[in-house]
This record gives structure tokens, sequence and C-alpha cells, in this order.
């Protein structure tokens, strides 16, 4: 795995029913987490340098370990029969989804060591802000 770690998946599910779920096929597993790290760095590309937190010596934090474990988790789980699926498996995908909207809106941050976009000169890229012209307030 590339950034998550099967301790990581056993916090959320017990490994065999983990293993069980993609059938003992580790690879099949490997797969699922680039598909939802591809994801989360697209909800995180304009704020959060993903190219260095996914890289080669990746930047762990706990919010995205548990964010991409849980998407992980339901969607390995899911594979082998969604009408089987515990309503828990997907409370972890709604909760990781919110979290991830949250951070790409500005809502929340992640912790002050992970690498945030630059602009050409070195300093910090401001999050682009967005607002209309048919507030009478003119409130961003």
């Amino acid at each position: 795995m590339r950034y998550i770690t099967t301790e990581d998946i056993a916090t959320l599910i017990h490994n065999q029913m983990a293993m069980q779920s993609v059938e003992n096929d580790g690879a099949l597993l490997d797969s699922i987490e680039d598909l939802v790290i591809s994801e989360v760095c697209a909800y995180l590309a304009g704020r959060y340098d993903t190219d260095r937190i996914f890289g080669e010596r990746p930047v762990r934090t706990g919010l995205l370990v548990r964010i991409i474990s849980c998407i992980t988790v339901c969607r390995a789980v899911r594979r082998n029969a969604a009408r089987k699926v515990s309503d828990s498996f997907y409370e972890y995908e709604g909760w990781a989804v919110d979290m991830l909207e949250r951070l790409r809106d500005d809502k929340m941050r992640l912790p002050a060591d992970v690498p945030v976009v630059k602009n050409e000169d070195g300093s910090d890229a401001s999050a682009i802000m967005y607002g209309h012209s048919r507030n009478s307030g003119w409130h961003i």
C-alpha cells in the first residue's frame, strides 16, 4: 500500500474480513487505495501539494489516513455484494467525503507540517474566493 497500512485498515474492520473482501489479493486492495488517493487529490489539489503528500516519502497525517482508510474499506467491502454491506460502512464513506469537502472549502485545515500549494515565487498560494453580484451586500 502506498499511503495507508493494514494496521490503519484494522482500526475500522477486522483484517481477516478486509482480506476476504478482496479475496486475499493485496494488489486489489492497493488498486482500490490508489483510486481513493486520486480522488482525495482531486479534492485537495487547490490547497495542498498532493504530489509531496502522496509522493515517495508520504506526509502522513491522522485525518488523511482515516479518510483514505474509511473510503478504501467501504469500497473493498462493497465490491462483494452492495446489498449486504452494513450501513456503518456507508457512514464511514459519508464522513470521509464530508471531511474532504470541509478541507477543500477551507472550513478545516490539515496540520502545519502538511505542504501547501506554493506560488512561483515560493509564497503560499491563497485560496480562490468566489462571489456573485446578486448579493446586495457584496459579501463573499
